[in-house]
């Protein structure tokens, strides 16, 4: 099972260190007609927790390399259960997906590929900070942050927050009433707090959370 991000794919470029795992599905016996259908109606939550409820064989991962490759030697033929275990930093991981092994030759439809292709792609996630502090030429004067965040290319998101670390130095002024949140898009709709977003401070980091909500997530991957 190779697992690739070639550079060549459209809107796609390698990403390295990223770790995937295989796990065979239990109770799957493809070798069947009824195992394939059953295979087929299976979905990503099931095969999971299909996995969870065991026992299964132990699972086996490897890591792109610098042209994004990697390669996983699996034990034997089945349905697995393929997801990204380590994720390098600024990208969001691959979603889960299954995989049939052998799998029937799409071109011949009447044999079998053993070694089979797949392209997960990770999503980049990056954050900027900027100030707009022109009027600000003396102490005490109002200095305005702008953080702007990357939306992935996604259909759904489980969860999307952006954190936000204030110096120590620097007073916010009205707490977590000082926050505006919008897409920065021509047709994008506005952003309502406590709709759309909530904002609080974690007591451990002393950060500020913007936290969206269903709503709100369904919102960002609308805007993409």
């Amino acid at each position: 099972l190779e697992i690739t991000d070639p550079s060549q794919l459209p809107e796609s470029d390698p990403v390295s260190n990223a770790e995937f795992t295989a796990t065979r599905v239990p109770g799957i016996d493809l070798s069947t007609a009824a195992g394939q259908q059953q295979a087929a109606a299976l979905t990503i939550e099931e095969a999971a927790q299909r996995i969870a409820d065991g026992p299964t064989d132990p699972p086996v991962s490897d890591t792109t390399d610098g042209s994004g490759n990697a390669t996983i030697t699996v034990p034997g033929s089945g349905l697995y259960y393929l997801q990204e275990t380590s994720t390098p930093a600024g990208f969001v991981s691959a979603a889960p997906f299954l995989v049939a092994l052998p799998l029937t030759n799409p071109e011949t439809r009447d044999g079998w590929l053993t070694t089979v292709h797949v392209y997960p792609k990770n999503a980049r996630a990056g954050v900027t900070l900027g100030v707009a502090d022109e009027n600000a030429v003396a102490l005490g004067d109002v200095v305005h942050w702008q953080a702007r965040a990357d939306i992935p290319s996604q259909s759904s998101f489980s969860s999307y927050s952006i954190r936000q670390k204030i110096d120590p130095s620097l007073q916010l002024q009205g707490g977590v009433d000082g926050f505006a949140v919008a897409l920065d898009c021509p047709s994008c709709p506005p952003l309502t707090e406590g709709v759309d977003y909530g904002v609080s401070v974690d007591s451990a980091t002393g950060e500020y959370v913007i936290e969206f909500t269903p709503a709100g997530r369904a919102a960002l991957a609308a805007s993409i």
